[in-house]
């Protein structure tokens, strides 16, 4: 298949174009300001510079575009050409600094998903969205529409909601939706590429910077492997006449309870541990002013997913493929700890332990 992938240099984009071409689909790697589109592994994907011809099987084209822009930045007739040989478009760019505000993420997640669908006029388009635009909902939450009844944690997911409303009323043409939960690193060896959104609010915790966790009984991270994510993209590609027209959850089978991301941490003895608090009685004016001005700045836009217990049916993945997600537990959570603490991204323990020094060994965990 001839594919045009959106954010091809980002973290889940870099992996899924790696993989695409792996399994011999052309690819169009649509770029912004960084060109390099590199695996999760790190190693850069091997590509030449689009020039007006579709790619050949296992092979991958980049070309810059700007999904915040009108017509992506591009000539029409570059356009014309890309949509005459695309058979699937995969938009992954999108902007996940919860903290933006509203017009910076409006510009790349809502506009940016408009554009591309302008851009592409009848190419079938699967849109990388989130779970969490289900936004302050808990309990059971369904591969379907968001419940318009419940607001949002903060900016992104509202973001995100809006773009899918976008996708789905898009005339004549084929869509489909992936919802992934929170990204987290390979789960056979905790390698991610880049530390964002979760992993910024752990480090503020595992420094101490976040010393109050406020919470509440039950509450729960859905946290799924990059590998298990773009698994799932790949299954839905592989099988769009059975994706097409669907919602798909790309969540855990099993959430983390957030005491057992706290235990996770206590393996290693060098990290700060939270205090956790009832959400509900919880003050932020009461915090110490370092931490007072933290909470203002950064915690209070990750503190709802802290705070929350949603459970994500995942039945549409099962009816396209037979995938299933390995659980994230303790053994699991250990190595992404111990993968960020070799790339730097988390301090380094003193001394060490035989075993956990062979997962902190770069030659042991993420390859």
């Amino acid at each position: 298949m001839r594919i045009i992938v959106s954010g091809a240099a980002g973290l889940i984009g870099g992996e899924l174009v790696a993989r695409l071409a792996e399994a011999g689909h052309g690819v169009v790697a649509l770029v912004h300001r960084n060109p390099d589109i590199r695996a999760n592994d790190g190693h850069l994907v091997l590509s030449r510079d689009w020039s007006g011809d579709a790619p050949q099987s296992g092979e991958v084209l980049t070309l810059k575009a700007d999904v915040s822009a009108d017509a992506l930045g591009l000539p029409v007739a570059t356009l014309a050409a890309l949509t005459s040989s695309a058979q699937l478009i995969i938009h992954c760019a999108a902007l996940l600094a919860f903290d933006a505000d509203v017009e910076t993420l409006s510009a790349v997640n809502v506009q940016g998903t408009a554009h591309m669908l302008a851009a592409f006029p009848g190419v079938p388009f699967l849109h990388v969205s989130t779970a969490y635009v289900c936004g302050l909902k808990d309990g059971k939450i369904d591969e379907a529409p968001r419940d318009a009844a419940f607001g949002f944690s903060n900016g992104y997911e509202e973001s995100k909601a809006e773009a899918e409303a976008l996708v789905m009323v898009a005339a004549r043409r084929e869509w489909a939706i992936a919802r992934p939960s929170i990204v987290v690193g390979a789960h056979g060896c905790g390698t991610i590429r880049h530390f964002d959104t979760i992993y910024g609010a752990f480090r503020l915790m595992a420094e101490g910077r976040i010393a109050t966790l406020p919470t509440r009984s039950g509450a729960s991270l859905d946290l799924v492997p990059i590998d298990q994510v773009v698994g799932g993209l790949i299954d839905m590609v592989d099988h769009w006449r059975t994706a097409r027209g669907r919602i798909v959850h790309l969540t855990a089978d099993q959430p983390v309870p957030i005491p057992s991301l706290i235990d996770a941490m206590r393996q290693f003895a060098h990290l700060a541990i939270p205090a956790m608090v009832d959400a509900d009685a919880f003050d932020p004016a009461n915090l110490p002013s370092g931490e007072r001005r933290m909470f203002a700045r950064i915690t209070r836009h990750y503190a709802g997913y802290f705070a929350r217990n949603p459970q994500f049916e995942a039945h549409a993945l099962r009816d396209i493929s037979d995938r299933t997600c390995s659980p994230v537990d303790s053994a699991a959570l250990g190595r992404m700890i111990a993968f960020a603490m070799a790339k730097g991204f988390l301090p380094k323990p003193t001394s060490l332990s035989d075993e956990v020094r062979s997962v902190l060994d770069c030659n042991a965990i993420g390859r």
